[in-house]
């Protein structure tokens, strides 16, 4: 275990699996940072060993789904729906909160798309986590779907 003392904030940097391990704990206390880190290096090692899923960052796992659609139809949508999750910071996937995920669905209302229009952007960010799981990623959390609502119908004249 590599716990360095930076400033007064404890880190720990550690290579498991031919994978970096790096976080700060954002604490001053060296029993309360061994603690996260034993925590932390336990989930490390059930899942790249275990499991044998491996963490990515946000943005190469965006770039890849895009990659994958590329030369199909929905390639334009999927570009347009995915630059709102690329707002969120490069981070692993499993690091990111529920709470950063609404705050991006809520900008998305403020910018005035319609319901239905964000219920395609949840759709997309579980799609894009099921993307993950099957590239043996390590995904992050799931939004709840979210269900389009009926509009009136319309029909183009002849």
């Amino acid at each position: 275990m590599a716990l360095i003392k930076r400033g007064e904030i404890w880190h720990w940097r550690e290579t498991i699996v031919d994978q970096v391990m790096a976080r700060s704990t954002k604490t001053k206390d060296k029993k309360l940072a061994e603690q996260m880190v034993a925590k932390w290096k336990a989930e490390a090692v059930q899942e790249l060993i275990v499991k044998g899923a491996k963490p990515v960052l946000l943005h190469l796992a965006i770039k890849a789904f895009l990659k994958a659609r590329k030369g199909t139809g929905g390639y334009s949508n999927a570009c347009v729906h995915m630059a709102w999750w690329l707002k969120l910071p490069n981070v692993a996937l499993k690091e990111i909160k529920l709470a950063q995920l609404q705050d991006i669905l809520e900008q998305r209302t403020a910018a005035g798309a319609a319901h239905n229009t964000v219920c395609v952007t949840v759709m997309y960010w579980n799609a894009l986590m099921n993307f993950s799981t099957d590239r043996g990623w390590v995904a992050g959390i799931k939004l709840p779907a979210k269900h389009p609502v009926r509009t009136r119908m319309r029909v183009l004249p002849e």
